[in-house]
């Protein structure tokens, strides 16, 4: 299953902190600081 989307991961890590949620990892996807968010892992 693939899914699209283009998220601000500061953004989404503050909507999800609002519901309880913590930020462990955000892996991203090659070399550049600006490179797209390949996976956040977060726990609650």
């Amino acid at each position: 299953m693939f899914r699209f989307k283009r998220y601000d991961e500061g953004l989404l890590a503050e909507s999800l902190a609002r519901f309880g949620w913590e930020k462990l990892v955000c892996l991203p996807i090659g070399e550049s600081d600006r490179a797209p968010m390949a996976m956040l892992l977060v726990k609650r």
